[in-house]
């Protein structure tokens, strides 16, 4: 009986420790509060069969349809106290770890864009922001 508890422990312990944690907030994300640091934001990858629901893996349409290879990320943030001016610094990664661009800084009011390409899948970790701050990522 100790084999068996010690075995499935150890199981466990393994598939825990080598599952790759998912991202705290997927891209796009809209007016998420900035509580700890790093916050993270990472796009779904289609390869990963639980990112997605049947519906939309099966779906012919819901393919990326073809572009230029670019694509332009937007960062923005807002600070819910109107007597504040929200800042943050952040940086830029590619889920393969290939590309890691950054720090870069955005405050309320100006919103950072970058032209990315669409061949990688990609993540913002944000390093440091003000108190009270929510931000918003997306591709366009």
């Amino acid at each position: 009986m100790r084999k068996i508890l010690l075995t499935m422990l150890i199981v466990v312990a393994a598939t825990t420790l080598t599952t790759k944690l998912s991202a705290q907030n997927p891209i796009p994300s809209f007016n998420v509060p900035v509580i700890t640091e790093p916050t993270t934001f990472e796009e779904s990858t289609g390869d990963n069969p639980m990112s997605y629901n049947y519906f939309v893996r099966s779906n012919p349409f819901s393919s990326k349809p073809m572009s230029r290879g670019e694509r332009l990320i937007f960062v923005d943030i807002i600070d819910a106290d109107e007597n504040n001016t929200a800042t943050s610094t952040f940086t830029i990664y590619s889920l393969n770890d290939y590309y890691d661009y950054g720090p870069y800084n955005v405050s309320e009011g100006t919103p950072f864009s970058m032209p990315l390409t669409d061949a990688v899948d990609w993540g913002v970790r944000v390093s440091q922001a003000s108190q009270s701050s929510e931000m918003s990522v997306w591709f366009e």
